[in-house]
């Protein structure tokens, strides 16, 4: 850095109140680790990074801020899971997977029900409704067995919409 080094960044980032810090630096010796870890920075990598080390280690970080409830609901494709808020974590089939996918990019936006049934890999026509209907419902109740209300919100002639941040991790 120019005009300074990158762990007084984290201390001034620290004084402005924002949230996490990782550094990726070439400095990398146990010394130089233990001073960013006195500077309050949560991951301290040496260089050269592996990349699916990082990937592992920011999606480690990105589950933890989830567990903190500072991200929202979390929508984990690769392990088939949704993250609450408070971060328990509800394991998912192939068509719930389908039916949140549609949620992501739309959350406060309804979603028709016949997008849902198409986006299940279905014909509006060969596919009867209630079945969709069905699926929501177990759904809701898997999340109402951790304790929680899952933020699907019935809209009436319309379709489903998810009423709360919805992000989804690939």
């Amino acid at each position: 850095m120019p005009d300074g080094d990158g762990l007084e960044a984290v201390r001034v980032f620290r004084e402005t109140g924002h949230g996490r810090a990782v550094v990726i630096s070439a400095m990398a010796s146990s010394q130089h680790r233990i001073q960013g870890l006195d500077a309050d920075v949560d991951y301290y990598i040496g260089k050269p990074v592996e990349p699916k080390e990082l990937l592992a280690l920011l999606r480690q970080y990105e589950h933890r801020l989830a567990s903190e409830g500072k991200i929202g609901w979390v929508f984990d494709t690769r392990r088939w899971c949704l993250i609450s808020p408070d971060g328990q974590t509800i394991t998912l089939t192939q068509s719930e997977i389908r039916v949140l996918s549609c949620f992501v990019e739309a959350a406060g936006l309804p979603r028709d029900r016949n997008e849902i049934i198409e986006a299940l890999g279905k014909t509006i026509e060969d596919y009867d409704p209630r079945r969709l209907e069905i699926m929501i419902r177990r759904l809701r109740n898997k999340v109402k067995n951790h304790g929680l209300d899952l933020p699907l919100a019935t809209v009436y002639g319309g379709g489903y919409c998810f009423t709360e941040n919805l992000r989804k991790l690939e």
